[in-house]
C-alpha cells in the first residue's frame, strides 16, 4: 500500500482500482 500524498490521489487510486475490478468482473479476464 502507498502511502496518499494528496486526497485527490487517494480518490484517484480508489477510484481506479475499483474500475479496473469492475471491469475484470465485467470481462471476466
Amino acid at each position: 500500500m502507498s502511502p496518499c500524498l494528496r486526497v485527490t490521489d487517494c480518490h484517484e487510486v480508489a477510484w481506479w482500482s475499483g474500475t479496473l475490478i469492475a471491469e475484470r468482473y465485467r470481462y471476466g479476464t
